[in-house]
């Protein structure tokens, strides 16, 4: 269930922006594990879920917005930031109360920004959007 929504997840994603599963690419984040052509990219991590009732459970996920500048020119910093805070904007709009695999409404939560610095490769930056969703297994599974 949880594999099939995030399946569906990354596709519709994938839709506007290059998304994939996170595997750890960010664990370090002064040596992302991206390559140029990936970004800017999504990573979709599912962190975990609740159940509020016998037969509704609501998934958690985090999505990792990164994109990176190859320089450290001011210039092309600021015109990153402002591409990965339009990113945000766009995914938001995509995805906020879109139903998928069967379970209701996504909703988004928190945006936070969880790093942002210059490094020998660049400019990094990356926000995390919290998003939820509720599976009602009295509707049948997804």
């Amino acid at each position: 269930m949880v594999g099939a929504f995030q399946d569906a997840l990354i596709a519709y994603l994938n839709e506007i922006v290059n998304t994939r599963a996170y595997l750890g690419e960010l664990s370090t984040p002064e040596k992302p594990v991206l390559a140029r052509s990936d970004l800017p990219v999504v990573l979709v991590d599912f962190v975990g879920d609740s159940y509020i009732s016998p037969l509704e459970r609501v998934l958690e996920f985090n999505l990792y917005i990164v994109h990176m500048s190859w320089s450290k020119n001011r210039a092309y910093r600021d015109r990153n930031e402002k591409s990965v805070l339009a990113l945000c904007e766009q995914t938001d709009r995509h995805i906020h109360l879109v139903r998928l695999a069967g379970c209701e409404e996504i909703r988004l939560q928190r945006l936070q920004k969880i790093y942002d610095a210059a490094s020998d490769a660049g400019y990094l930056c990356v926000y995390m959007r919290t998003i939820k969703v509720v599976k009602d297994y009295s509707k049948g599974e997804c």
